[in-house]
């Protein structure tokens, strides 16, 4: 014995047992029933295990005048009117002249000495729209309004939309989809296992996920904190002291001009602490000029190695230990052009060691164990000059996809004057890598602007998959 449905139901019931899971709307347009009617059915389909229904959201309900209804069947005034063209002012009906009074108002038509003629091909705004009703789509705010302005719209209420999902047929035994204690007990005759086809295919769905750079960042810090160091913080703001003239970085350097890097307001002015004028000093031994002006200027950091500075302050101050190995993952700014492997807002990886016995071939050997740990086998360097680093080495790593060397980092010993005027008097071997170039060589990406900017690849991130095989 089963529940009997009406003919018009147990099409509905067919419907969606031939069918995916469909919107309220989707079958109402599609069994041709009023919505009070088939929302009527589905209460009844639904409270009975013939269907599902689960509330997806709140949509909107229109009540349109009769106006409006009778171009869904007839066609709008301007449909009917361009049908005509060309055609005279002359002798238009009341309907026409409406048509005409909102064609001329979209500039689709002209009147040229009393006749009518089309000067654009596109479609009328209100035809779009009653595609839109047609279809059973939700419309726009803006559409909303321009139709109340013509008196088409006399109300808009809001409704719960629903998902409409096929159970049984009447007559069907309940099929189940888990076997459960209470189940076994009532030795119930009327069900049967729900069937699976394992080589259906799925709905496609794209969890979320970190972003290619935060995994890297994230692993480099894992690798980092591996190798025995501790993570440090700067400001991203910082004054054209600490950013340049600690560095010793003469105040006339081309990186200092805005040319290369991003200024902050000029009517803002850093403050300079004490030992300021030993700085100031080891500069005028060398350079021919100073300024303080220059020192105070605020700008939003070039490189993270103003943090090392300002650790190894801390280190000459005791309020840390020597020997120390500490690093940090942070963004950075420069005013550069963008392209494959540029863009003014990167990712840096600065990192330094402090303590005895610390020489040029422990510097190379701590950085290919670094990108050894994290994939990247070939890894070259290149003598290069610093303002504050001697000797320096640019760090290159092998790109497949690119097929050659790019630059991943630069590297070297700090200098005697930058140590001395801090007060340190140890060696320290430091470096900078870019994550961004890490990325590229890790995911064989060759357009770096593919996963970062305006222009990222939406697809490219929905299928990245972090557990791809490291490449050799």
């Amino acid at each position: 014995m089963y529940l009997s449905v009406n003919e018009r139901q147990d099409k509905l019931i067919e419907l969606l047992a031939t069918s995916r899971p469909l919107k309220d709307w989707e079958l109402a347009q599609l069994s041709k029933v009023p919505r009070d009617t088939l929302m009527s059915d589905l209460d009844f389909l639904s409270q009975n295990g013939f269907i599902k229904q689960e509330k997806e959201s709140e949509g909107k309900t229109y009540v349109f005048s009769s106006e409006l209804q009778e171009y869904l069947q007839k066609g709008t005034p301007e449909e009917n009117l361009l049908q005509k063209l060309p055609i005279s002012v002359l002798g238009l009906n009341p309907r026409e002249k409406i048509g005409l009074q909102w064609l001329l108002k979209e500039k689709i038509v002209k009147l040229d000495f009393g006749n009518i003629t089309r000067i654009s091909q596109t479609k009328p705004y209100v035809v779009s729209i009653l595609e839109k009703i047609k279809e059973g789509q939700q419309l726009t705010q803006d559409e909303e309004i321009y139709l109340k302005s013509r008196n088409l719209l006399k109300d808009v209420k809001t409704s719960p939309t629903y998902l409409i999902s096929f159970v049984k047929r009447p007559g069907d035994k309940k099929k189940i989809t888990q076997i459960t204690p209470q189940l076994i007990k009532s030795r119930a005759q009327d069900t049967e296992l729900q069937e699976y086809d394992v080589t259906e295919k799925t709905i496609q769905v794209y969890p979320g996920k970190k972003h290619p750079l935060q995994v890297i960042a994230d692993e480099m810090k894992q690798v980092l904190l591996g190798m025995g160091f501790k993570e440090m913080d700067g400001p991203i703001v910082e004054s054209g002291f600490w950013n340049f003239d600690v560095l010793f970085m003469p105040q006339n350097h081309p990186s200092r001009e805005i040319m290369d890097t991003f200024f902050i307001n000029p009517e803002l002015k850093a403050d300079l602490p004490e030992f300021f004028d030993k700085v100031r000093d080891e500069h005028l031994k060398h350079y021919s000029s100073w300024s303080e002006e220059e020192s105070r200027k605020l700008v939003l950091r070039t490189h993270t190695t103003p943090s090392s500075f300002r650790h190894l302050k801390l280190i000459s101050e005791g309020k840390l230990k020597s020997p120390q190995r500490l690093f940090s993952i942070n963004k950075v700014f420069r005013n550069e052009a963008i392209d494959k492997t540029h863009l003014p807002e990167f990712n840096q990886v600065e990192g330094f060691i402090i303590g005895e016995d610390l020489s040029l071939s422990k510097l190379m050997g701590t950085l290919k164990t670094f990108y050894e740990q994290m994939g990247v086998k070939k890894i070259k360097f290149k003598p290069v000059y610093n303002p504050y680093t001697e000797p320096s080495m640019e760090v290159f790593g092998w790109h497949e996809g690119l097929n050659k060397w790019i630059e991943i980092g630069n590297s070297g010993l700090f200098r005697r004057e930058t140590l001395e005027p801090l007060g340190i008097n140890q060696r320290v071997i430091a470096w900078g890598l870019a994550v961004e170039r890490a990325v590229m060589i890790k995911y064989n990406i060759q357009d770096i602007r593919q996963i970062v900017g305006p222009h990222t690849s939406m697809n490219f991130l929905r299928e990245f998959n972090e557990y791809v095989d490291l490449v050799n």
